[in-house]
């Protein structure tokens, strides 16, 4: 029976086998002359071919990644590439399941998360919000802990050390992130030729059993894939885009559309785009109607905001920034965005208008008490409450009894 795999991965082709890579034999295209070739054995005929046991690979995460092989996640910056690799890579080495059994892990597996971007304690805080537990499992190393010695891949130092963990380790997976920070040539980094050095560490990799997975940056317009060239995505398995949904805000946070540019070993309903929603706890909304967001249903900024802001009026009879501040979790910029009218100017034009239409008196230094801001910046706002430049200063209480007994003098 034949076990189909990689042909690169078969026992019995192990390099180690040969003490040379090279071997000097007849010309067969040249008689009387020697030629230099590799010292490799010599390809399989059909049968051969037929009765062959190659390794078969081992799904570390269903159906998206098996052991050697490479998937890409890439989207442009802040959509969420760190936290659905995160969200991976928590499945893997606990041993759960992610996005609610969408793609599912059978046992723990030991990974290695090389981080080029991130502060460690930044990092430390998002693992500990996605996940159930941190296993002994799960090794870490960021690039910026020694910033005389950054990661760089291209160098061949680096590729052998990380090589080294991993063998060492007897990881199953490792993680770059991102390839922007993490690989850096001396010429143009994203280049063909220049890429061709990671190709290589990848095909490495590969040969050693060990997945990859990659995050990078997406390249410039609608239609391109991973920032640079397109290698990036020949020698993937998968590649992930994610996308922002049509309805998408930033008080969403982390809401992502997962893409498959690239599915090499699944096709059908595995490979159907669907939609990710974090809710800030550790868990997550999935949605495959991508024609209905999952904001549909569930309470959006905007309502919980009006919501807020109709009680505010309810109970006071009128609502100010200061108190739609105090009773919400958004910023300024944000319930200004939604309430225009509640800004510092628009809040002291109604303040003093209302005034007028009372017959009180109304003073900037008022308005400025109630809005918490400056007198100043109140008569900026509302020109007639400005004092006359030439108005004359007022006099203390301490001078105005110097000039009466001035004036009893007389």
């Amino acid at each position: 029976m034949v076990e189909y795999g990689n042909i690169d991965e078969l026992d019995e082709y192990e390099e180690s086998e040969f003490e040379s890579p090279y071997i000097d034999i007849p010309s067969l295209a040249n008689p009387g002359k020697m030629v230099t070739v590799y010292n490799v054995k010599p390809p399989m005929n059909g049968i051969e071919f037929a009765s062959a046991k190659f390794r078969k690979p081992e799904p570390l995460i269903y159906p998206i990644l098996s052991s050697g092989e490479t998937l890409i996640i890439y989207a442009p910056a802040g959509v969420g590439k760190t936290y659905l690799a995160l969200s991976i890579v928590g499945g893997l080495v606990n041993g759960e399941s992610v996005f609610n059994d969408v793609w599912t892990v059978e046992s723990p597996i030991p990974c290695l998360y090389i981080d080029g971007e991130m502060i460690e304690r930044d990092m430390q805080e998002r693992i500990m919000n996605l996940w159930s537990k941190i296993p002994p499992g799960f090794r870490y190393y960021n690039s910026l802990s020694n910033p005389e010695s950054l990661v760089n891949l291209y160098n061949q130092e680096w590729r052998d050390t990380i090589l080294n963990w991993c063998l060492e380790s007897e990881i199953k997976v490792l993680i770059l992130d991102n390839v922007t920070t993490l690989y850096f040539p001396d010429d143009k980094q994203n280049s063909a030729e220049s890429w061709k050095v990671m190709q290589d560490f990848i095909l490495l990799l590969r040969h050693h059993g060990i997945a990859l997975i990659l995050v990078d940056h997406k390249g410039k317009g609608e239609a391109q894939g991973p920032r640079g060239t397109s290698g990036k995505l020949d020698i993937a398995f998968t590649a992930i885009e994610l996308r922002r949904p049509a309805d998408y805000v930033e008080e969403h946070g982390a809401r992502f559309e997962i893409h498959f540019a690239k599915h090499r070993t699944f096709h059908g309903k595995d490979a159907k785009p669907f939609e990710v929603w974090y809710d800030g706890n550790g868990g997550s909304v999935v949605n495959f109607d991508l024609a209905k967001p999952a904001s549909v249903g569930k309470p959006s900024k905007a309502e919980e905001l009006e919501a807020t802001f109709k009680r505010i009026e309810e109970r006071d009879g009128n609502v100010t920034l200061k108190t739609m501040l105090a009773e919400t979790d958004v910023s300024e910029k944000t319930i200004l965005r939604f309430f225009p009218q509640l800004s510092h100017k628009n809040e002291s034009r109604r303040m003093y208008q209302e005034a007028i239409k009372r017959g009180e008196i109304i003073t900037a230094e008022k308005i400025a008490d109630e809005l918490d801001i400056s007198a100043k910046m109140v008569a900026r706002f509302v020109p007639e409450l400005k004092k006359p430049k030439n108005e004359p200063k007022k006099k203390n209480e301490t001078e105005t009894e110097k000039e009466a007994v001035v004036d009893r003098n007389y």
